[in-house]
């Protein structure tokens, strides 16, 4: 059973959250990013032979991405992002990694994998526009709607109200979803009902959420020996979503605000063509992001 607590101020409105009203082909979001992301790789082969890269990106972005195809559920799982304004800055050597007015693709699997093209060429995970893409444009998977699902108060709530989230129940959709040795990993999260304001004579809600994740476990790979990893996020999120009749919340955002901070780092060796290779990893990515929907149907 899913347990939640909950803080009431005994508001004679309640409102319920539903799951999420499915996507259409069509819709279509604003974007804005800003961020830093730092990537560190070190390669060693037998122990001698050394490949290190060193990479910072820092940029700021802003275009809008269209919903191309979705499943019967209602996911994406095609969009397409065209850039509208973009300022980028690399280290230790200044590339202009993205332009004004590139398209970006993105196709989601069933399975959640994700594939990218730019400008209609498919983006190689090693090559530098690879690591900002993935961050400007993510689509959403099965797994990660469940997992959003877990943060939002599963009872009728009042403005003002605060509940947290079931850390246990969130740690085990992280083991079932992700794999790797979830037993170290730590979860808090808080959200609370902010206000409601019409637009339009329509009503809308706001509510915010905070998660901490720490020791987020690292999937297991075939034929790569791990030695040592750590994986910790910090999550923010300010949703206005629309209020049905009733008090339903609908959970199809107009104005979606979020900060994100994640720090990982993975440490280990593998065999490849008779030679020991050595690998590590780190990535640090700090994002703010604005996003304002339209909807195809409205």
């Amino acid at each position: 059973m899913f347990l939640l607590c909950l803080f009431t101020n005994n508001s004679a409105t309640e409102y319920t959250f539903f799951p999420p009203i499915k996507s259409n082909i069509g819709d279509k979001a604003i974007i804005e990013s800003d961020g830093t992301i730092e990537y560190h790789y070190l390669r060693v082969i037998d122990h001698h032979q050394s490949v290190k890269q060193d990479n910072v990106c820092m940029y700021k972005c802003q275009g809008e991405v269209t919903a191309v195809a979705v499943d019967d559920s209602g996911l994406i799982t095609s969009q397409q992002y065209v850039i509208n304004e973009i300022s980028t800055k690399t280290e230790p050597i200044d590339t202009p990694l993205l332009h004004v007015n590139d398209i970006i693709d993105v196709s989601i699997a069933p399975d959640g994998k994700r594939t990218y093209k730019l400008n209609n060429n498919l983006i190689a995970v090693k090559d530098l526009p690879f690591q900002l893409v993935t961050t400007l444009v993510k689509g959403t998977t099965q797994k990660e709607r469940e997992a959003y699902s877990l943060l939002l108060p599963q009872s009728p709530i009042s403005i003002g109200d605060t509940w947290f989230v079931d850390a246990d129940e969130y740690v085990r959709m992280i083991q079932k979803f992700y794999g790797g040795d979830a037993s170290k990993t730590m979860v808090f999260g808080r959200g609370i009902i902010e206000y409601t304001k019409s637009i339009n004579n329509k009503e809308f809600i706001s509510y915010g959420t905070h998660l901490s994740v720490h020791h987020l476990p690292v999937p297991p790979q075939i034929g790569f020996e791990l030695n040592d990893s750590s994986d910790n996020a910090e999550y923010d999120w300010t949703v206005v979503d629309p209020v049905g009749e009733s008090g339903i919340i609908t959970q199809r955002p107009i104005v979606e605000d979020a900060s994100t901070y994640r720090s990982s780092h993975a440490k280990g060796k593998a065999f490849q063509d008779g030679h020991i290779v050595d690998i590590e990893n780190t990535r640090i990515e700090k994002t703010i992001r604005h996003e304002h929907v339209t909807y195809e149907d409205k």
